[in-house]
């Protein structure tokens, strides 16, 4: 990912970026349980970002394709 205006986030990889937001996590039982258990956790939210898609930080918004000016540009296969 490259962050821009300290706030743009933007997929430029050819991998896949996955972003976790525990921001609204309601429950977990991650510091209650031993090594080795099953944990719960109640409204984390996933992102999974392939090449040009983005997120706002400072939002916490995806964003499927990035605006114009973005530093990776979106290609199609056109056959």
């Amino acid at each position: 990912m490259l962050i821009t205006d300290s706030n743009k986030m933007e997929a430029i990889g050819s991998g896949l970026v996955m972003i976790i937001d525990g921001h609204d996590i309601r429950h977990s039982n991650i510091a209650d349980i031993p090594y080795g258990n099953p944990i719960s956790i109640e409204n984390l939210k996933e992102h999974f970002c392939e090449h040009g898609n983005g997120y706002l930080l400072k939002e916490r918004k995806f964003l499927m394709e990035t605006a114009n000016g973005s530093v990776i540009k979106k290609q199609v296969d056109v056959e």
